[in-house]
């Protein structure tokens, strides 16, 4: 199976604080992710938490690392993901 999208979802609260407006760093997330499955992502929905999957936004992934507290994220076994743009739905 080839598999190019990450689907997550936020509450609103979430949303209001970290998907509305994009971050100047273009980062985001913290995820437990296979080596594998990140060369493959390409994109990235967010959809709304109890909203019957309400997609609020999709971004075009540039690449992910691994993440670390200079940018906010405090688990370096976890991966977050660098945009190249994103596009309110």
């Amino acid at each position: 199976m080839n598999l190019d999208s990450l689907i997550f979802s936020v509450t609103y609260e979430n949303y209001q604080k970290n998907i509305l407006k994009d971050k100047e760093n273009k980062t985001l997330g913290q995820w437990k992710l296979s080596d594998k499955i990140v060369e493959q992502l390409k994109y990235a929905y967010v959809y709304l938490k109890d909203s019957n999957g309400m997609i609020v936004k999709k971004y075009t992934i540039e690449k992910f690392e691994k993440s670390n507290l200079s940018k906010g994220y405090d688990n370096s076994e976890k991966y977050c993901f660098i945009f190249k743009d994103s596009k309110d739905l």
